[in-house]
C-alpha cells in the first residue's frame, strides 16, 4: 500500500495560528500546544463526523450530488478515511462518473480490502470499459467468501459473455435461477446467454417462462420474435406481438415491434404505418424516429429517411442517430458527411462498436487512409469481436497494412460465420495469397466468384482467380 504524507489542512473550527515557543517558557508552551492540538483534533474529528454523517443521509435518499458535496468537505481534513472514500467512490458511480468512482474505489480497496460492494462496483466499471478479464476476476473474488452472492454472479455472467465464453456465462446464468426460479429477470437473462450460446431452444423455454412469470416483458417478447424471425416463422411472429399487445396495449416499443415484424411479411405500407404511430405514442423519443428513418433507408427513400433522422437529432443527439445518418449520407454519396456523421456518434459513445466499424471502412475505402483506419477498426473488433462483419473489415485493414497472416486469421473467423458472403471470401482468398497459401486461396476466390450475391469486388477477384489457374 502507498503511504502518502501530506500536510494537515487547518481545521475550520482553529481559526488562529500558532506559533511554537522556546526555552522554560517553551516548555509550559508545548504542553499547552498539546492540550490546544487535542482540541483542535477534536473539532476536526467533529467536523469530519458531521458532513460524513450528512452525506450518509443524502447518500441513503439517493442525492448522489449533495452526498458528494459533503463528503468532500470531511475528507480534505481526514483524507484516508475508508468510510468517505468509499462512500465517494459509490456517489460518483451512482452519479455515472466512472473515472471519479474508479479513483476512490481502488483507494478504498487499498484503505479496507474485501469489501463486496466496492469490488463489485470496480468490476463493473472494467465491463463498462471493455476490460472482462478484470470483471471477472473481481467477481471471483467476492464469490471466494460469498457463493450466493447475486451482484457478483450477475458481474460474471456479464463479463463472460463480453469475452464470448457462453457456456461459462449460461453455467452462472442458471445457477442465478436455481437462487431465484421465480424471476422473470433471472429466466430473461438465462434466455439471452442461451441465444448466445446458439441453444435456441432452451432460449425459447427460459423466455416464454420469463413472459408467464412478467407478461408486460417487452424484451422477452422481442427476443421470441427475433426467433420466430430468424426460423422463417413471420406469422408465428405477428401473432406473438398481437396477444402482447392484447395483454399491456399499444405501448411504443410493442408497435415499434410489429412495424418490423410487418415489414418482415412484405407489408409495407402495415410496416410504415406501425412505425409513424409509434412516433406518435411518443414524440420525444429518438427510437421510433431512427427505426422508421432505417426502414425508409432501406426501401431506398434516401430523401426521406435523411430528413427523417435531421429531425430526430433536433430532439436528441443520439448515437444511434448520428449512425444511421451516418449509413444515409454513405448512400448518398456523401462521403465527407458520413464521416462527420459516424465521428459525431463516436463522440457520444467510444465503443459504438458499429459506428467505428463503418467510420474505418469510410477511411480505408474511400479516403485511402489505412493507419487511421486501422486504430479505429481495431476499437471496433475489441469492443464485439464476435461480429463477423466487424472482424472482416479488420482482418482487410490488417491485409493492406502488410499483416496477412494476422488477417488470415480473422477472415477466417469471419468467413465460418457467414460463408455465403463473397466479399469476405475474397478477402480471405487475398489474405491467403498473402500468406503463399495458394490452394486456399483458390478455394476462397472461386467461393467469391461464383456466389450468385453481387459485390464490388467481383472483377478483381476474378483477375486474381484467373492468374491462380
Amino acid at each position: 500500500m502507498e503511504v502518502h504524507l501530506r500536510v494537515a489542512q487547518p481545521c475550520p473550527q482553529a481559526g488562529f495560528p500558532v506559533r511554537t515557543p522556546s526555552g522554560r517558557a517553551g516548555f509550559r508552551g508545548r504542553i499547552a500546544l498539546v492540550i490546544l492540538m487535542c482540541a483542535v483534533s477534536s473539532g476536526c474529528d467533529s467536523y469530519v463526523r458531521r458532513h460524513a454523517d450528512q452525506g450518509d443521509l443524502y447518500f441513503k435518499d439517493r442525492k448522489y450530488r449533495d452526498a458528494v458535496a459533503e463528503y468532500v468537505k470531511a475528507i480534505r481534513f481526514s483524507v484516508d478515511n475508508p468510510h468517505i472514500v468509499r462512500q465517494l467512490g459509490l456517489a460518483h458511480l451512482n452519479l455515472g462518473e466512472p473515472q471519479d468512482a474508479f479513483t476512490y474505489l481502488t483507494k478504498s480497496e487499498l484503505l479496507k480490502p474485501g469489501d463486496p460492494e466496492v469490488r463489485i462496483s470496480l468490476g463493473k466499471i472494467y465491463l463498462a470499459n471493455r476490460r472482462p478479464d478484470e470483471a471477472v476476476r473481481e467477481a471471483k473474488l467476492v464469490l471466494a467468501s460469498d457463493t450466493r452472492n447475486t451482484d457478483a454472479l450477475d458481474l460474471l455472467a456479464s463479463a463472460y459473455l463480453v469475452q464470448n465464453e457462453p457456456a461459462k456465462a449460461i453455467e452462472t446464468y442458471r445457477r442465478l435461477v436455481d437462487l431465484f426460479p421465480k424471476s422473470a429477470e433471472r429466466h430473461y437473462a438465462l434466455g439471452v446467454g442461451l441465444i448466445a450460446g446458439q441453444q435456441h431452444g432452451d432460449a425459447r423455454k427460459e423466455l416464454e417462462t420469463a413472459l408467464a412469470l412478467a407478461p408486460d416483458n417487452a424484451e422477452a417478447v422481442r427476443l421470441l420474435v427475433n426467433l420466430d424471425l430468424l426460423e422463417k416463422r413471420p406469422d408465428v411472429a405477428l401473432a406473438r406481438v398481437q396477444r402482447q399487445i392484447a395483454v399491456a396495449g399499444r405501448t411504443p416499443k410493442l408497435v415499434l415491434l410489429l412495424a418490423s415484424v410487418l415489414g418482415a411479411r412484405g407489408n409495407q405500407a402495415g410496416a410504415e404505418e406501425a412505425y409513424q404511430e409509434a412516433i406518435r405514442l411518443d414524440p420525444n423519443h429518438t427510437e421510433a424516429s431512427v427505426a422508421l428513418a432505417n426502414f425508409y433507408l432501406t426501401s431506398g427513400k434516401l430523401d426521406q429517411a435523411l430528413a427523417l433522422i435531421e429531425s430526430a437529432l433536433k430532439a436528441e443527439k443520439s448515437a444511434t442517430a448520428y449512425q444511421v445518418r451516418g449509413i444515409i449520407q454513405q448512400s448518398k454519396g456523401d462521403t465527407q458527411g458520413a464521416r462527420q456523421s459516424y465521428e459525431q456518434a463516436l463522440a457520444l459513445n467510444p465503443r459504438y462498436a458499429e459506428a467505428a466499424n463503418n467510420l474505418a471502412w469510410l477511411l480505408s475505402e474511400k479516403l485511402g487512409d489505412n493507419r487511421k483506419a486501422f486504430s479505429i477498426a481495431e476499437t471496433a473488433y475489441q469492443s464485439a469481436p464476435s461480429d463477423p462483419h466487424i472482424a472482416d473489415t479488420f482482418g482487410w485493414i490488417v491485409y493492406r497494412m502488410g499483416d496477412a497472416k494476422r488477417a488470415v486469421t480473422l477472415l477466417t473467423a469471419s468467413a465460418e460465420k457467414l460463408p455465403n458472403v463473397p466479399g469476405i471470401q475474397y478477402h480471405l482468398g487475398m489474405a491467403l495469397l498473402g500468406t503463399s497459401d495458394t490452394t486456399g486461396a483458390r478455394r476462397a476466390l472461386a467461393r467469391a466468384v461464383n456466389s450468385t450475391a453481387p459485390f464490388s469486388d467481383k472483377e478483381a477477384a476474378q483477375r486474381v482467380l484467373s492468374g491462380l489457374r
